[in-house]
């Protein structure tokens, strides 16, 4: 990724409601894209890996579960799941980077 740029973190509708709109100019299906929310240091503590606080959530009901182990990252899904699912962090998918100002 390119220097200061991270996964996407969502921390309001309001913010997800705009990552939304910016994945639904690139995929009009609004398929699984990632977002850089993932428990992969520690089981069940989900963090987002730009540093910023935990303070909002949108899992799909049941989610995350951990299906497939191991499902240590997340990925949106407007299309399909209309929230959040955990995902192995292998699986290819096209991604929403971010920058936050100081």
């Amino acid at each position: 990724m390119a220097e200061g740029l991270n996964l996407v973190s969502i921390h309001s509708p309001e913010e997800q409601k705009y990552v939304k709109f910016l994945i639904s100019n690139f995929d009009n299906n609004e398929r699984s894209t990632w977002i850089g929310y993932t428990d992969a240091q520690q089981e069940g503590l989900w963090l987002w890996s730009d540093g910023t606080q935990d303070n909002f959530q949108n899992w799909n009901r049941g989610e995350p579960n951990n299906f497939n182990q191991p499902e240590n990252c997340a990925v949106t899904n407007w299309g399909f799941f209309r929230r959040w699912n955990d995902i192995d962090c292998s699986e290819k998918f096209p991604f929403v980077c971010a920058s936050r100002k100081a």
